[in-house]
Order: C-alpha cells, then sequence, then structure tokens
C-alpha cells in the first residue's frame, strides 16, 4: 500500500477523537437487495422543509463480493461486502422538477435500494475519470468506471458512495441521464467534465443540463494534508483556492461538493441548474454511511437516475 500524503488523507482522523478508540456497531454493507415480510419502521424523508418521519419497509440486502477499499487504497472496486439487515430505512431524496418530468431518481440510504424496475446498471468503481455509456443489453457489473451514461429510456443507472460525492445529471427533455462517482481522486481527475464532455459528443448541449450534487462529507469533516492544496491548484487552477480551508498546523478542509460544483459550471452546466441534496455525511448521523466515521463497518449510499420512457 502506497504511504505517500495523497494516499492517505484520511490519516488524520484515524489519530484523532473516540470515534476511532470506540468503533461503532457494523452498519449496513449492501447495494442492492428484496423487500422482506417484516412490519414497518419509522426511517426519514427529505422533502423541502427538511427531514420527517416516514414509514417504509425493513429492507434485506445481498451485496457485491468486493472487498470494500480502505480510503488510502488504490481501490479496485468501491462495493461492500456483507449481507444485513436493520431497522429503519431512508426514503429516497429526490427533486420535485425531475419527478415532474418522468426522471425516476433517488439518493438512497445505506439500508434503501432503488425503486426502479429493472434495477440499475451499475460498476466496479475504481476511482477514476473512466465514463461509460450503457443501454438495455449492458450487464451490471459493466466493468470498471466511475461514471455512467444512459441514453435509453427505462435504463437506470447507479453509483454508490459513502463520503464520495455523487452527482446525476439529466438534460431537459429527460432523454439523457448520467451518474457520477467523484471521489477526491475522481474530482482531481475532473471527472465531472469529463461526463460533461461525453454528452456533448452525444449532441447534449451543457447548458440544457441539470446536476444533483447528493450527500457527500463536507468541509466540516473533511480534512487532509496541506499538500492537498498544491496538487488541487496546480491540476485544476487557482479557482479551486476558495474550496480550500486552513487548519490545524500541516491540515486543511476540502469542499469536495463545492469542488464539483466548480467543475460543472466550467464545463458548460448553468450554475442555477445545479442542486444540493442532502448534508455531509461524516456529522449527518447514521442516515448516512460514511467511511471516515465508520471504517468498513460503513454502509453505501445508491444514487441511481433513470431516463423518462
Amino acid at each position: 500500500m502506497a504511504q505517500n500524503a495523497f494516499d492517505l488523507p484520511h490519516r488524520a482522523y484515524q489519530k484523532r477523537g473516540s470515534i476511532f478508540r470506540n468503533p461503532r456497531p457494523p452498519l449496513p454493507q449492501s447495494i442492492f437487495g428484496t423487500e422482506s415480510r417484516n412490519r414497518f419502521p419509522r426511517g426519514y424523508a427529505f422533502g423541502p422543509h427538511g427531514f420527517r418521519f416516514h414509514s417504509a419497509p425493513r429492507l434485506e440486502y445481498l451485496s457485491s463480493p468486493e472487498k470494500a477499499p480502505r480510503a488510502g487504497e488504490s481501490a479496485r472496486s468501491n462495493q461492500p461486502t456483507h449481507v444485513v439487515e436493520k431497522k429503519s430505512v431512508i426514503k429516497d431524496r429526490q427533486l420535485d422538477r425531475w419527478n415532474s418530468r418522468g426522471i425516476l431518481h433517488g439518493f438512497s440510504g445505506p439500508e434503501a435500494p432503488p425503486t426502479t424496475k429493472p434495477l440499475p446498471v451499475r460498476v466496479q468503481q475504481v476511482h477514476g475519470n473512466h465514463c461509460l455509456e450503457v443501454s438495455a443489453e449492458t450487464p451490471s457489473p459493466a466493468g470498471e468506471s466511475d461514471a455512467l451514461i444512459s441514453l435509453t429510456p427505462g435504463v437506470a443507472v447507479a453509483i454508490a458512495t459513502a463520503d464520495c460525492v455523487p452527482i446525476l445529471l439529466s438534460n431537459r427533455s429527460a432523454d439523457a441521464v448520467a451518474a457520477i462517482h467523484a471521489g477526491w481522486r475522481g474530482t482531481l481527475q475532473n471527472i465531472a467534465a469529463v461526463v460533461v464532455g461525453s454528452l456533448g459528443e452525444r449532441g447534449i448541449d451543457p447548458q440544457d443540463l441539470e446536476a444533483a450534487i447528493g450527500p457527500a462529507i463536507g468541509p466540516c469533516c473533511f480534512e487532509v494534508e496541506s499538500e492537498f492544496e498544491a496538487r488541487f491548484v496546480d491540476t485544476l487552477g487557482d479557482e479551486t483556492r476558495q474550496h480550500w480551508q486552513p487548519g490545524r498546523e500541516g491540515h486543511g478542509a476540502l469542499d469536495l461538493p463545492g469542488l464539483n460544483r466548480m467543475l460543472l459550471t466550467r464545463a458548460g452546466v448553468p450554475e442555477d441548474a445545479i442542486h444540493q441534496v442532502g448534508p455531509c455525511t461524516f456529522c449527518g448521523g447514521d442516515a448516512f454511511a460514511s467511511y471516515r466515521r465508520d471504517g468498513e463497518a460503513a454502509g453505501r449510499q445508491i444514487s441511481w437516475i433513470r431516463a423518462a420512457r
């Protein structure tokens, strides 16, 4: 395993706080699953006035066989590992404007799978910037990639995150959608612009796109070594400095959601067409999966979207 500063951005967190000395009980480790016959416990839904209680079915999940990577490893997969059950579920967080146009989508909590059928196409996430177009004939998982595009009505795409930034894209006519997994490595490789460019090659004008940035670790909790500032500035330009907050000696906080918003606008997506859905995954409570907070016990959020039929 590499041992340089850029490969271990989580190192500072491992040294501070009782959360690492006294780990929590395991959280769900799943991506997709089936509904059980249990009763209906309470969960949370995200609405225009914040979170509210709602009833939702208890779920059981069968996960992917790949082992979830450590935060500093050069990951070959970003998929969870266990079969688990938990008593509460999180209702999908959605954009009403997409629902009104028939774009099924959601930022699902660790226990709640996508509600679309058939299940979305997914990939083996490797923290890169490769973008893959899928169709009704595409198997799932579809190979190694960190972004998927669907131009096929009824074909959904999904990515899994546990602190990384999930981004969903759709054009206004609702016939082109994309799902993006943007960790710090993917952000450094400007994966958001890669996907916008790939859509442009398929005739989709960036000015016609809308984006939703889902729950991800925020600058309040994403502390990294100071070398990160220079690396992002050298790669993405001086504009990235506004998304860096100096911290204790040798460290600072990186605003990954803000960086990706900037990269989307730089790629041509209108600023007022980019929406933030959900709070910081690290400090937002057990409703959100956080690898930094819970390590290999963390579950995964599923961010998914399907083009209108």
